[in-house]
């Protein structure tokens, strides 16, 4: 059994978070790679397939709803790797959770499951990723050398 070691709530994004999103990105990686942030909504339903030919957690059996939301999560993780990756700092601890960069703020899994939705199309989408510079990110994923190191 492995022992769980005690980390700061300061440090919970860089120690816990980000290596999970990373893990999880990895895994989603034939259908996250070569997509832009501009485009993450349209990759609601490749992840949603995606997820039907990947093993169900232990003992559950996922419904359509809840495979849904789990590629939901999957898009605003994806956006939220990203970020990091160029630059944005995740914020977490007791009642905040967000990704900065200057003045910009976004909450990632927030954006993710608000994308395609009347109050966040794909149209607003876009012009919120030109005015803060992300709309041409390529979403990362990691590379088979940093996924040997990993």
């Amino acid at each position: 059994m492995r022992k769980l070691s005690h980390v700061q709530c300061a440090d919970v994004g860089e120690t816990v978070t980000i290596p999970s999103w990373k893990r999880i990105s990895r895994d989603y990686a034939p259908v996250l790679r070569g997509t832009n942030i501009e485009k993450l909504p349209t990759l609601l339903l490749p992840i949603f397939e995606f997820s039907k030919k990947r093993p169900d957690p232990a003992g559950t059996l996922p419904s359509a709803e809840q495979r849904m939301g789990n590629a939901r999560d999957v898009k605003g993780i994806a956006l939220g790797v990203t970020l990091v990756e160029h630059g944005w700092t995740l914020k977490h601890s007791p009642g905040t959770f967000r990704l900065e960069r200057g003045a910009d703020r976004l909450n990632p899994l927030e954006m993710a499951h608000k994308l395609g939705k009347q109050d966040m199309t794909q149209e607003i989408w876009q012009t919120r990723c030109e005015e803060i510079g992300i709309a041409s990110l390529e979403v990362w994923v990691q590379n088979e050398e940093e996924a040997h190191t990993a």
